[in-house]
Order: structure tokens, then sequence, then C-alpha cells
């Protein structure tokens, strides 16, 4: 059995290492300025239609704005306008948005409560008919004001009806 003789699985054929040397130890990376200038220095690997249409969009945002490109200088400018912005709403009195609605609101759900409990009162003594006719009645005068009030506020309805 000769188990030395037979191979299995790909088998490639053993290169020669004969006396090819490397010129250094990096390949052909070198730092030297000879290499250099015998290489051709690579540009970004635009079109030339690219490279037009990039000339020209350039040209037309000079045009729009010519500090366009000069973000160093104008970036303090562009500071202080935030800090400025930042100043004034701290300067606003913040109020709240929806509360004066919310009040208008109650104010006017409290103004219908009086009324419907006003005509509810109205109605008991309709129903009570003469039996207190020979009481005395007192009656305020800012209750009388709030009577008046509250049949201005119906013949309003009445007429937006």
């Amino acid at each position: 059995m000769e188990s030395g003789s037979k191979k299995y699985g790909l088998l490639v054929p053993k290169k020669k290492l004969g006396g090819v040397k490397a010129s250094n130890v990096f390949g052909d990376d070198s730092d030297s300025e000879n290499d250099l200038k015998n290489k051709p220095i690579q540009t970004s690997n635009q079109t030339k239609a690219q490279q037009r249409s990039a000339k020209l969009i350039h040209d037309m945002a000079l045009e729009e704005d010519a500090t366009v490109f000069q973000y160093d200088e104008v970036y303090d400018e562009i500071e202080k306008k935030k800090e400025n912005l930042d100043e004034k709403k701290k300067q606003i009195d913040k109020k709240p948005r929806y509360i004066q609605n919310l009040l208008v609101q109650a104010e006017k759900r409290k103004i219908e409560y009086e009324r419907r409990n006003e005509r509810l009162i109205q109605k008991e003594r309709e129903t009570e008919g003469n039996e207190f006719k020979d009481k005395e009645a007192f009656v305020t005068s800012s209750y009388k004001k709030k009577l008046e009030e509250l049949k201005k506020l119906d013949e309003e309805d009445l007429k937006l009806s």
C-alpha cells in the first residue's frame, strides 16, 4: 500500500522559488520622491461632462451668493444671529396658547348654567301659583342686575337663532 503516491482533493502544482527578489519589503509602495515623479498623479474619476456640470453649478452658486463657499468667514456672523434669536425668544413672555380660549368657554358654560337654574326657579314659582302670594319677596339689587343680564343674553340668542 503506497499511501504516499495517491493524493486526493485539489492538486495545485508547487511553484519553484527562484531568485526573484523584491526591491523592498513593502512592495511597490515607496515614499521616495523619485518614484513620485515617475508615477502620474491620479485625479478624481469624473468624466468631462460631470466636471462641466459641476463647474456650472459652482458658477451659478457664486452668482447667486458670493459668500456661498466662505463658511469660515461667515460662521461668526451666523452664530451671532443665532444668539440674538435665542435672546429674543427668551425675552418674549411665554403665554399659554389655549388657556384664554378655555377661560372664555368656561365663562360661557357658567352663564348657561345660571340661565338654566333661573328658568327652573321661574317654573317652580309658576307651579306654586298663588300659594305664597301674601308673603313679602326680597330681591337684592345685584340679583336684579343678574336677571337683567340673563334676559339680554336670552334676547341675543334669539336674534342669532
